[in-house]
């Protein structure tokens, strides 16, 4: 049964001007301070999906560009789901181990992957507004009893 939020949850405004709110277990509201006299105020978002980063077919190289890009101009970053592909593991119908990085070919498939994703994404935590699930992430949720 998933959580109900009666009250918004206020997570602090942080340096960069912005907070979120989380109203429910789909409902975000982020809040961006504006400057009161500031006519030439902006604001960047780095929206991402899709990006499979445990599957050879992602591009890490080009994924951490845009992602160092995001931290240069002090972007929100908002990824909208199926960050994982977790699709190589025996009960999902799609599965190819040709399909999976090299450093994840052995036991302990699933801790591979959040240990590969936490490292590849620990330096832009601060800027994470947030962090959506895809049909790959809710589909290993569904088939792993998670």
């Amino acid at each position: 049964m998933k959580e109900i939020i009666t009250e918004p949850v206020r997570i602090p405004m942080r340096k960069r001007g912005w907070s979120v709110e989380h109203h429910a277990a789909n409902i975000h509201v982020v809040k961006i301070q504006r400057p009161r006299c500031s006519l030439d105020f902006e604001h960047w978002i780095l929206l991402m999906a899709d990006n499979h980063v445990d599957s050879t077919a992602s591009r890490l190289d080009i994924e951490r560009k845009l992602l160092d890009e995001a931290i240069r101009r002090d972007a929100s970053i908002c990824f909208v789901g199926d960050t994982l592909d977790l699709m190589s593991h025996k009960n999902d119908p799609r599965h190819t181990k040709g399909g999976l990085r090299r450093e994840l070919l052995s036991d302990g498939y699933f801790d591979k992957i959040i240990d590969m994703a936490a490292k590849h994404y620990a330096p832009y935590a601060s800027h994470v507004v947030m962090w959506g699930v895809g049909n790959h992430e809710s589909n290993y949720l569904k088939r792993m009893e998670v």
